[in-house]
């Protein structure tokens, strides 16, 4: 299985184009609030009643842009090479590696071949002050990762979409955390794919195959063959076998999957 490969984007739809709609998203609410404070100035021309409704507006305007969120959507796919018929085990420990390298508490599930994951983003800032700087908790709010798994010519394929909603006026705080969550989901899949790749390279030859099977006290003579379905003899040694029927050439490796893939069906009829 080769590492994973994230297809190329146009300029205008990579990851850090998006990011940078967030940063501007707060520049521009920033702006927006220093001219709200501007036009308080003019109150000292008003009586006392209008001055004061003036200002509550003010503020009340100023707790709103503050308060306001704004939808956040990136959409990428990923490519790994040779790890298609895996599709199923990666999906299932990709949320497992996810939270270790994002340290987030995260819900997730597995519906047909789609994998989504869901997570309240909380990270820490450093403010500083006159009186010193101190950390304080800042919430980015919901994140949404929504990925389909594919086999596709014998690769993996998984079309990834981000969604997020973190507070207007916190857009450079959010872009950060955002691109380490979608590095780390980068690197969940990726990670996955190549540990069920050294676990394919323990296994060389039938005569290898045959002591692990041993070993969990399972017995097997012949395996249907993938391709035509006939029953094909195992052998004692070597490390390819031909089908007698279609002639089909099957490397340890291929026969390997094609028993994980009985054991695993049979294991979830009896759990059914």
């Amino acid at each position: 299985m080769g590492g994973a490969q994230k297809e190329k984007a146009p300029q205008e739809d990579n990851l850090e184009f998006y990011l940078e709609r967030l940063r501007k998203a707060e520049n521009e609410n920033s702006l927006l609030l220093i001219l709200l404070v501007i036009l308080v100035l003019p109150v000292v021309f008003l009586g006392f009643i209008g001055a004061l409704l003036y200002v509550f507006i003010i503020i009340g305007l100023v707790i709103l842009i503050g308060k306001e969120r704004s939808p956040w959507i990136y959409q990428e796919t990923i490519t790994v090479k040779n790890a298609g018929r895996e599709w199923r085990k990666i999906a299932e420990d990709v949320p497992r590696l996810f939270q270790r390298y994002t340290l987030q508490n995260i819900a997730w599930n597995i519906s047909g071949n789609k994998l989504t994951i869901n997570l309240n983003l909380e990270t820490s800032v450093i403010e500083h002050s006159q009186y010193g700087s101190y950390a304080r908790s800042v919430n980015l709010g919901p994140f949404t990762v929504e990925a389909l798994f594919e086999d596709k010519n014998g690769d993996l394929v998984v079309q990834i979409r981000y969604h997020g909603k973190p507070p207007v006026m916190r857009g450079s705080i959010a872009a950060e955390v955002y691109e380490k969550i979608i590095m780390a989901f980068r690197l969940a899949v990726e990670d996955a794919s190549a540990q069920l790749k050294s676990q394919s390279k323990n296994i060389s030859d039938f005569a290898q195959l045959a002591e692990l099977l041993a070993s969990k006290g399972i017995v097997v003579a012949e395996v249907r063959c993938p391709y035509c379905g006939a029953s094909i003899e195992l052998p004692k040694e070597g490390d390819t076998v031909k089908c007698p029927y279609c002639g089909a050439t099957l490397k340890v490796i291929d026969v390997y999957k094609v028993l994980l893939e009985i054991f695993r069906e049979e294991a979830s009829q009896e759990s059914n």
